[in-house]
């Protein structure tokens, strides 16, 4: 079972997409801490740059940069002569091992071919450490589980406080996903955009404006490994992003310019609109769009775009 890299986020995914890798299958050999291991420390240093300015931007410089690589030095000079004593924590979920913690212990067992100790976490527990956010309310914060069901390929591993995703899902015509890149506008942790995949698309992108749940989508996605990509985005402001198809699931309530999303829309040749319970499409997206009714989940109505 290969051994993949578990701590994508937001900073570090632009990084292994511009090293043209796949950001959700990076094996353990092909990390940035492996290739420091091989002497290419540039590599390595550019990659904490990266994640760090997301995850840590107070002790981004480049003397703390410096410093990681020495500790990283030492760690695997203490390795090499006293083994691992602390062991790797990961998550087996059909053809993958993925790791939770201990990125720099597995890359020097891996190094010195050799096998790290390990402790095994359950695919539930990952999720739920991965998926934690309770600032915000679309988070954890209500309820300490995440706003959407998460399930892969219809089997349900975590339920959330919506489970009407497999619905809407319904409700799309499957031509306008078959073979096609669908864009998911407020994705959430992802679930629609995995789900379109499921459904047929070629690909998918999710977008959010939350940076957290952004980076909860792609750690899902290292246990999936589907092609699916997450970027943040805002999209009250102008967005250059294009696809086949869009979703926009309850999202307008959320946006305080809906003249821009309008404008945003039309990117898309198809857009699925949902509305919020009580409301309609704002009017400056019917100005742009016909519409066809497709049916509702509860009190939220959805409709199939097309540009006038």
């Amino acid at each position: 079972m290969k051994l993949y890299f578990g701590q994508i986020n937001i900073g570090n995914a632009e990084f292994f997409k511009q090293s043209g890798k796949e950001y959700h299958s990076i094996e353990i050999e092909k990390s940035p801490h492996f290739q420091l291991l091989k002497g290419d420390e540039k590599a390595y240093k550019y990659y904490l740059e990266k994640s760090w300015g997301s995850v840590r931007p107070k002790q981004n410089s480049e003397k703390d940069r410096d410093n990681q690589v020495k500790k990283f030095k030492n760690l695997f000079k203490e390795i090499k002569e006293n083994g691992t004593k602390k062991p790797i924590v990961v998550c087996e979920y059909k053809d993958r091992k993925i790791i939770v913690d201990g990125n720099h212990r597995a890359a020097i067992n891996a190094f010195l071919k050799k096998e790290a100790p390990e402790i095994k976490i359950s695919v539930i527990d990952y999720i739920k450490k991965i998926t934690e956010n309770s600032a915000e309310f679309y988070g954890t914060k209500n309820k300490g589980i995440p706003y959407q069901t998460i399930s892969d390929g219809g089997n349900i591993l975590l339920k959330g406080r919506r489970s009407d995703l497999a619905d809407r899902m319904k409700l799309i015509d499957k031509k306008d996903m078959a073979g096609k890149i669908v864009a998911d506008i407020g994705c959430n942790i992802g679930m629609a955009a995995f789900m379109a995949v499921d459904n047929g698309a070629k690909e998918s992108v999710g977008l959010d404006v939350s940076g957290k749940l952004v980076t909860a989508a792609l750690r899902i996605n290292v246990l999936f490994g589907k092609p699916c990509e997450f970027i943040k985005a805002d999209f009250s402001k102008k967005q250059e992003i294009k696809a086949d198809t869009a979703f926009a699931f309850s999202i307008n309530a959320h946006i305080n310019n809906n003249k821009m999303l309008a404008e945003n829309l039309k990117n898309f040749n198809v857009v699925y609109f949902e509305t919020h319970q009580g409301s309609e499409i704002p009017r400056e997206v019917v100005a742009e769009f016909e519409q066809e009714f497709r049916g509702a989940i509860g009190e939220r109505k959805l409709y199939r775009l097309l540009k006038k």
